[in-house]
């Protein structure tokens, strides 16, 4: 709860962010972490995408902030309720954003790749829908074009 709070309160602070959005990463790592429902319940969701939004130019953040969604939105049916919640909130958008941004920076791209294909995997068709509407798939090929060597991609 601290966590989120103080990130929240330092939005502004790249440097805090930067650092947040690790530990925030960290804490949802794993395939059945615990913290996932926690996290989403204390407003993770909103304020990874604030951030993303707030840093969308400072490389470490949004490489942390889209691991951290990328792990937030996970594959199980369990988290269809955040995925959806991804994609109504503008989630999509700020991940295309990023991958827009750093297209070189493998990990910005693998994580923005992960969390596209989770949200549109775990959700009704909207978000895939928003997805194809916003030009995602052509960036996820784009981005697997870019990194032939990056198996997370391919």
């Amino acid at each position: 709860a601290v966590l989120i709070a103080g990130a929240r309160v330092h939005l502004a602070d790249a440097g805090v962010q930067a650092v947040a959005m690790q530990a925030v990463r960290a804490l949802l790592s794993g395939a059945n972490s615990p913290n996932r429902g926690r996290i989403f319940a204390l407003g993770g969701l909103p304020l990874l995408l604030d951030v993303l939004e707030a840093h969308e130019m400072e490389c470490a953040v949004v490489e942390a902030a889209c691991g951290a969604l990328y792990n937030l939105t996970g594959t199980s049916p369990d988290e269809a309720a955040i995925c959806t919640e991804a994609g109504e909130l503008g989630g999509i958008a700020r991940l295309i954003a990023a991958a827009d941004a750093f297209p070189g920076e493998l990990a910005v791209v693998e994580n923005v790749a992960g969390a596209l294909v989770c949200i549109m995997a775990t959700t009704d068709e909207s978000n895939t829908g928003i997805v194809i509407a916003r030009g995602g798939m052509e960036r996820l090929l784009e981005m697997m074009a870019r990194h032939p060597d990056a198996s997370a991609l391919q």
